[in-house]
């Protein structure tokens, strides 16, 4: 009887390990990754469908080939080590489920960790109960000890089951649409034409950064020839979606109405300046992340010259290794996150082998510093990271591999621009050359409160023609919605259907501006209230914004 109780010790030892760590795999490996990759709309350049045969063989794997390892230990060794394995399956789950609220997005803004020391302890005390309770179950109790590790390992899949299957099945997929069929490439940067019009949208140019660099290097926009300062714009909403479709269409009013899918349709749809360069048989070329302008790869192929349909490629190692971080962010305690905390834009660098444009303001810098003069008439769109956190770039326009500021990002991006435009001289294409530089949105500080101070962008000008001349500072009151008749005016098309152009609002115009503020929930981070605001007269004083409206949102755009 000992003897037959000694060959099946191990079969029984495996069956247990391996229950523990499926219900960790299943969790942590699979289900976690996924979730947030689902979720996270078009933030990230992979979408379930390209994740979920990695997960399942990274889950698999672990499931596999780690268990008859570990069924190798006997007696307290082992259920110790079980007990560490199916404890942290439970503590992981649990973490993620009640202590991950108020983290926010991976947008890129430093976290305060030391906001979070209650959280820190109340997460620390979870995982010591969880694991420590279960290695005392393991040494007081054996036999209770082993059912309650396979029936929680069983009941974590069955629980996350149903949400698993929704999510293959398309149920969270906002956008309908495979995102490795089209995006839009980074072909052409360098190719201009004879006539050009250059957009230069710098994420989250806020006002302010401009007034704390010109306070740290007063000279850091002197390479700016030709253009104007706007010192009283504003764009139309707070975060980049769906701010820099505005910039093109104009139409702001039928925002968080319906889907991102619907409304990014129906803005397209209508009159746009785009698709008047177009008919006028101008090249139009985007280069910024595809889900930011279009919804729909008919709306990108029929705008964007360099859209691209051909298949995605991904380097699956580099993939692997940032989902399973994605997945140790959201489950990891509070006090180890700080380790695996990186923003969307880190997520996405490096899984993509295509020509996919993906933001590196310093790589896409240095490319357009080698712009080479052609035959007819181009538009181009380059959505820099602009001033954004996380900070990268030294003052000289130079990659970082440590954190710097956000004045020194703000005179690097500056000091590459001014680059690009002596690139542009030499060529014989500035002074022609119609050039706007501008925010998408400025800094709107919480995500979690209606707006909170002034809030202007930066916005640069240069029109065809104006070159020889220091910068000039207008306060004419514009904002992001005057930009579509003033391209249109630089090309020579009619523009009264677009609004007013930048040139034409004069200084002391009487006019009401509309900005729009979402403010999320404070536990799933989505868009959930939208506060209206009309502003008059001199946009940096806070009080002459006024709060016309709040009201409540079914749809988020993030």
């Amino acid at each position: 009887m000992a003897q037959n109780k000694k060959k099946g010790s191990y079969p029984k030892r495996l069956l247990t390990a391996a229950l523990a760590m499926l219900g960790l795999a299943y969790t942590v490996v699979f289900f976690g990754p996924l979730e947030i990759v689902a979720f996270s709309g078009n933030s990230l350049v992979y979408n379930y469908r390209v994740v979920a045969p990695v997960l399942a063989i990274m889950a698999l794997c672990v499931t596999v080939v780690l268990p008859p390892l570990l069924a190798l230990l006997r007696g307290k060794a082992f259920r110790i080590t079980v007990s560490v394995v199916s404890g942290a399956a439970i503590a992981s789950y649990l973490q993620a489920l009640l202590l991950n609220g108020g983290l926010g997005l991976l947008t890129g803004d430093e976290i305060v960790w030391s906001d979070y020391t209650t959280n820190t302890c109340l997460s620390g005390m979870l995982w010591l109960a969880v694991i420590g309770g279960l290695v005392a179950l393991c040494l007081l109790k054996s036999k209770i000890w082993k059912q309650a590790v396979r029936f929680s390992a069983l009941l974590l899949v069955a629980m996350q089951l149903v949400p698993t299957v929704s999510i293959l099945c398309g149920a969270y997929d906002t956008q309908k649409t495979d995102t490795r069929q089209y995006y839009l490439s980074d072909r052409g940067m360098e190719e201009a034409g004879s006539e050009n019009i250059y957009v230069f949208v710098l994420d989250r140019l806020d006002y302010d950064y401009i007034t704390r660099t010109l306070k740290t290097d007063p000279n850091v926009f002197d390479g700016l020839d030709g253009f104007t300062l706007y010192d009283n714009a504003i764009s139309a909403f707070a975060r980049t979606k769906p701010a820099l479709v505005n910039i093109f269409t104009g139409n702001a009013e039928a925002a968080f109405q319906s889907s991102y899918n619907n409304y990014y349709q129906q803005v397209w749809s209508g009159e746009n300046v785009v698709e008047g360069l177009k008919n006028d048989g101008w090249q139009t070329d985007f280069y910024a992340l595809t889900y930011n302008l279009f919804s729909t790869s008919q709306d990108a192929q029929r705008y964007a010259d360099n859209f691209s349909d051909g298949t995605m490629y991904y380097d699956y190692g580099v993939l692997s290794t940032k989902l399973l971080q994605l997945s140790a962010f959201r489950y990891s305690p509070t006090v180890l996150k700080p380790i695996f905390w990186g923003d969307t834009n880190y997520f996405n660098e490096g899984t993509a082998l295509s020509d996919r444009y993906q933001y590196d303001d310093v790589a896409y810098a240095q490319r357009l510093m080698q712009t080479q003069a052609g035959e007819g008439k181009r538009f181009k769109l380059i959505h820099f990271f602009g001033p954004h956190s996380p900070y990268t770039v030294n003052a000289d326009g130079t990659r970082s591999e440590t954190e710097t500021t956000v004045t020194d990002q703000m005179r690097g991006t500056f000091h590459n621009l001014t680059a690009i435009f002596d690139q542009m001289k030499a060529e014989g294409i500035y002074d022609d050359a119609t050039i706007l530089i501008l925010g998408d949105h400025g800094s709107a500080l919480s995500d979690l409160e209606p707006l909170q101070k002034a809030t202007r962008i930066g916005l640069f000008y240069k029109p065809s023609g104006s070159s020889g001349t220091p910068l000039q500072h207008s306060n004419a009151p514009v904002c992001s919605a005057n930009v579509p008749a003033t391209l249109a005016k630089s090309a020579g098309l009619p523009y009264e259907g677009l609004g007013t152009p930048l040139d034409e609002v004069a200084e002391d115009a009487n006019i009401v501006r509309t900005y729009y503020k979402t403010v999320c929930d404070p536990e799933t981070y989505r868009e959930r209230w939208l506060c209206t605001y009309h502003v008059t007269g001199d946009a940096a004083d806070f009080s002459n914004w006024t709060l016309v409206s709040e009201e409540e949102i079914y749809y988020s755009y993030n």
